[in-house]
Protein backbone atom coordinates (compact mmCIF):
# COMPACT_ATOMS: atom_id res chain seq x y z
CA UNK A 1 0.00 0.00 0.00
CA UNK A 2 1.07 3.60 -0.99
CA UNK A 3 -0.39 5.99 1.18
CA UNK A 4 2.49 8.78 1.02
CA UNK A 5 1.48 12.35 1.73
CA UNK A 6 2.82 13.40 -1.80
CA UNK A 7 1.85 12.00 -5.11
CA UNK A 8 4.87 11.89 -6.82
CA UNK A 9 6.30 10.08 -3.40
CA UNK A 10 3.26 7.43 -4.36
CA UNK A 11 4.15 6.88 -8.01
CA UNK A 12 8.07 6.08 -6.84
CA UNK A 13 7.22 3.98 -4.63
CA UNK A 14 4.57 1.79 -6.65
CA UNK A 15 7.15 1.92 -9.81
CA UNK A 16 9.81 0.74 -6.91
CA UNK A 17 7.48 -1.99 -5.48
CA UNK A 18 6.63 -3.29 -9.26
CA UNK A 19 10.11 -3.98 -10.04
CA UNK A 20 10.84 -5.75 -7.26
CA UNK A 21 7.94 -7.80 -7.32
CA UNK A 22 5.68 -7.98 -10.31
CA UNK A 23 3.21 -10.05 -8.34
CA UNK A 24 2.14 -8.04 -5.48
CA UNK A 25 -0.62 -6.01 -5.46
CA UNK A 26 -0.58 -2.97 -5.25
CA UNK A 27 -2.85 0.23 -4.28
CA UNK A 28 -2.17 3.70 -4.00
CA UNK A 29 -3.33 7.09 -2.87
CA UNK A 30 -3.78 9.92 -4.88
CA UNK A 31 -4.85 13.54 -4.14
CA UNK A 32 -4.57 14.89 -7.95
CA UNK A 33 -7.14 12.42 -9.74
CA UNK A 34 -5.29 13.63 -13.27
CA UNK A 35 -2.33 12.01 -11.74
CA UNK A 36 -4.00 8.31 -11.09
CA UNK A 37 -3.47 7.12 -14.55
CA UNK A 38 0.55 8.00 -14.35
CA UNK A 39 -0.21 6.07 -10.93
CA UNK A 40 -1.06 3.40 -12.14
CA UNK A 41 1.72 3.38 -15.59
CA UNK A 42 4.15 3.05 -12.45
CA UNK A 43 2.85 -0.17 -11.47
CA UNK A 44 -0.04 0.23 -9.25
CA UNK A 45 -2.93 -2.39 -9.90
CA UNK A 46 -5.60 0.22 -7.81
CA UNK A 47 -5.66 3.88 -7.74
CA UNK A 48 -7.86 5.75 -4.17
CA UNK A 49 -8.42 9.54 -4.18
CA UNK A 50 -9.95 10.13 -0.77
CA UNK A 51 -10.81 13.37 -2.58
CA UNK A 52 -13.13 11.78 -5.02
CA UNK A 53 -14.46 9.35 -2.13
CA UNK A 54 -15.61 12.66 -0.11
CA UNK A 55 -17.02 13.94 -3.24
CA UNK A 56 -18.84 10.26 -4.12
CA UNK A 57 -19.93 10.18 -0.72
CA UNK A 58 -21.10 13.96 -0.25
CA UNK A 59 -23.13 13.23 -3.60
CA UNK A 60 -24.81 10.11 -2.47
CA UNK A 61 -25.95 11.42 0.89
CA UNK A 62 -27.82 14.30 -1.40
CA UNK A 63 -29.36 11.75 -4.24
CA UNK A 64 -29.42 8.34 -1.87
CA UNK A 65 -29.93 9.13 1.71
CA UNK A 66 -31.67 6.02 2.93
CA UNK A 67 -29.29 3.77 0.57
CA UNK A 68 -26.30 5.34 2.24
CA UNK A 69 -28.07 5.35 5.71
CA UNK A 70 -29.11 1.62 5.41
CA UNK A 71 -25.18 0.87 4.33
CA UNK A 72 -23.75 2.76 7.29
CA UNK A 73 -26.36 1.04 9.21
CA UNK A 74 -25.74 -2.45 8.05
CA UNK A 75 -21.87 -2.49 8.13
CA UNK A 76 -21.88 -1.10 11.73
CA UNK A 77 -24.51 -3.27 13.29
CA UNK A 78 -22.45 -4.83 16.13
CA UNK A 79 -25.34 -7.52 16.98
CA UNK A 80 -25.61 -8.76 13.16
CA UNK A 81 -22.28 -8.25 11.81
CA UNK A 82 -23.48 -8.03 8.24
CA UNK A 83 -20.31 -8.26 5.52
CA UNK A 84 -20.06 -7.65 2.01
CA UNK A 85 -17.71 -9.89 1.22
CA UNK A 86 -15.35 -11.52 -1.92
CA UNK A 87 -15.24 -15.28 -2.04
CA UNK A 88 -13.17 -17.25 -4.68
CA UNK A 89 -14.66 -20.70 -5.19
CA UNK A 90 -11.38 -23.36 -5.32
CA UNK A 91 -10.97 -26.11 -8.13
CA UNK A 92 -12.46 -29.22 -6.29
CA UNK A 93 -14.55 -27.72 -3.62
CA UNK A 94 -18.14 -28.49 -2.61
CA UNK A 95 -19.53 -25.24 -4.80
CA UNK A 96 -17.07 -25.56 -7.78
CA UNK A 97 -19.45 -26.52 -10.82
CA UNK A 98 -22.44 -25.97 -8.62
CA UNK A 99 -25.41 -23.97 -10.04
CA UNK A 100 -26.91 -21.83 -7.56
CA UNK A 101 -30.11 -23.98 -6.57
CA UNK A 102 -28.02 -26.98 -5.57
CA UNK A 103 -28.24 -27.10 -1.97
CA UNK A 104 -24.62 -26.84 -1.33
CA UNK A 105 -25.11 -23.15 -2.47
CA UNK A 106 -28.56 -22.81 -1.46
CA UNK A 107 -28.13 -23.52 2.03
CA UNK A 108 -25.66 -21.18 2.92
CA UNK A 109 -27.89 -18.42 4.51
CA UNK A 110 -25.96 -15.97 2.04
CA UNK A 111 -27.34 -13.55 -0.63
CA UNK A 112 -24.59 -13.46 -3.49
CA UNK A 113 -24.78 -9.71 -5.04
CA UNK A 114 -22.55 -10.94 -8.22
CA UNK A 115 -20.43 -13.08 -9.63
CA UNK A 116 -16.89 -12.95 -11.88
CA UNK A 117 -15.73 -15.08 -14.37
CA UNK A 118 -12.13 -16.39 -14.07
CA UNK A 119 -10.38 -13.87 -15.86
CA UNK A 120 -13.42 -11.35 -16.24
CA UNK A 121 -12.97 -8.01 -15.76
CA UNK A 122 -16.94 -7.98 -15.63
CA UNK A 123 -19.58 -9.12 -12.87
CA UNK A 124 -22.81 -10.83 -13.51
CA UNK A 125 -24.88 -9.20 -11.04
CA UNK A 126 -27.96 -10.66 -8.98
CA UNK A 127 -27.23 -13.56 -10.76
CA UNK A 128 -29.77 -16.16 -11.94
CA UNK A 129 -30.61 -19.39 -10.14
CA UNK A 130 -29.42 -21.39 -12.84
CA UNK A 131 -26.06 -19.43 -12.62
CA UNK A 132 -23.26 -22.15 -12.38
CA UNK A 133 -20.24 -21.84 -9.71
CA UNK A 134 -16.96 -21.90 -12.08
CA UNK A 135 -14.17 -23.17 -10.39
CA UNK A 136 -11.94 -19.86 -10.14
CA UNK A 137 -14.85 -17.89 -10.01
CA UNK A 138 -15.29 -14.85 -7.68
CA UNK A 139 -18.63 -14.21 -5.63
CA UNK A 140 -19.45 -10.99 -4.49
CA UNK A 141 -21.59 -12.21 -1.04
CA UNK A 142 -23.68 -10.19 1.53
CA UNK A 143 -24.47 -12.15 4.76
CA UNK A 144 -23.07 -12.74 8.55
CA UNK A 145 -19.85 -13.07 9.42
CA UNK A 146 -20.52 -16.72 10.63
CA UNK A 147 -22.56 -17.08 7.28
CA UNK A 148 -19.22 -15.67 4.82
CA UNK A 149 -16.92 -18.11 7.11
CA UNK A 150 -19.01 -21.04 6.40
CA UNK A 151 -18.94 -20.03 2.59
CA UNK A 152 -15.26 -19.59 2.49
CA UNK A 153 -14.92 -23.13 4.02
CA UNK A 154 -17.32 -24.90 1.38
CA UNK A 155 -15.56 -22.52 -1.15
CA UNK A 156 -11.91 -23.73 -0.13
CA UNK A 157 -9.79 -26.51 -1.78
CA UNK A 158 -10.84 -30.05 -1.25
CA UNK A 159 -14.02 -29.83 0.80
Amino acid sequence: MCALPHDRDNLVLAMTCRMNNPKIRIVAKCHDIKLSQRIKTAGADSVVSPQFIRGMRLVSEMVRPTVVSFLDLMLRDRDKGMRVEEVRVQTGSALAGKPLTDRAVADTDVLILAIQAPGEQTFAYGPSSGSVLAAGCTMIILGSAASVNAVREKAGAGI
